[in-house]
């Protein structure tokens, strides 16, 4: 029996031989069952060679099993012919190495983080989100007056809110400008969470609407959702957004202390968080505050 050859050099398309001698590959998918062959994993294609005597010209050939196409593991054949000489992996140029392909890991924040930086006037988002906390401030003060005076309607409260919508996206869109969800990646996510903390507000009130209001639930509900807003805006920006959660964890408590200024109270904690949010962002971001070369956000 013919001894096999020793390594030989290869690449996706060529085998390369001693003398500098190239000869172009083919690529298959099987191989005879009965082909003396030695195997490599190359590139995810399945060669066939047949070699002449002296090694220096390879022939490719397209074969199959029985007439059928198969479809196995990709592999790398060399067959020797029947007369070819026993030869020493010293007598070709280089052996096949396969190195694998680096993996791909996760991207991360930064990226997402610095397109924010580039492409969010953050003053001016600062100024949006002090006026923000200022509407809110005020329509749950109405709320609070509505709900002092006794009247448990629901339908006063909901005119309120939906007034409190309109004008917190016109006040976005009046400083921002048209289309300031579309900015970045980071600001469609946070469009989103609100969209998401906004319905999922007006569900637990209409379920205590529903159940009755004996026990007025939902407004500490609101706290725990507005706690994980800023766990959110934490895992997305600086841990510094902890700060407001840990607000958002004592105005609940102080709510269940004081149940009959839950309105003013939920009201004066958001206020409070946006008009700190925004005037870091102002004072950090602006001409006068920031530093040369910070580009970081919120660290």
């Amino acid at each position: 029996m013919p001894a096999r050859p020793g390594p030989v050099h290869f690449s996706s398309k060529f085998l390369t031989f001693r003398n500098g001698s190239t000869q172009a590959a083919t690529p298959i998918h099987t191989v005879p069952p009965t082909a003396s062959t030695s195997t490599c994993v190359d590139c995810g294609f399945l060669w066939y060679a047949r070699s002449c005597d002296s090694f220096g010209i390879m022939e490719t050939q397209k074969k199959t099993w029985h007439g059928r196409q198969t479809h196995h593991a990709p592999l790398l054949t060399i067959k020797p012919s029947v007369n070819s000489k026993p030869v020493q992996p010293a007598d070709w140029s280089h052996t096949a190495v396969v190195e694998p392909s680096p993996p791909q890991g996760a991207i991360g924040l930064e990226p997402l983080r610095a397109e924010f930086l580039r492409k969010t006037d953050l003053p001016r988002l600062g100024s949006a989100l002090m006026a923000v906390g200022w509407i809110h401030f005020g329509c749950f003060l109405v709320c609070q007056i509505i709900y002092t005076s006794g009247n448990r309607d629901a339908w006063p409260i909901l005119a309120v809110w939906a007034t409190e919508l309109v004008a917190v996206l016109g006040a976005m869109r009046w400083i921002l400008g048209v289309g300031w969800r579309f900015q970045s990646t980071l600001m469609g996510m946070i469009f989103k969470i609100w969209v998401t903390f906004l319905i999922l507000s007006f569900n637990m009130a209409s379920l205590n609407q529903f159940t009755g209001f004996g026990i007025e639930w939902f407004k500490p509900a609101w706290v725990t959702l507005s706690t994980f807003v800023f766990m959110m805006l934490t895992f997305l920006f600086s841990p510094w957004f902890f700060l407001g959660a840990a607000q958002m964890y004592f105005t609940g408590l102080l709510m269940i202390l004081l149940p009959a200024w839950t309105f003013g109270l939920y009201g004066l904690a958001w206020c409070v968080s946006l008009n700190t949010i925004g005037g870091v962002l102002i004072y950090r971001f602006s001409g006068a505050g920031r530093k040369p070369g910070d580009e970081s956000a919120g660290r």
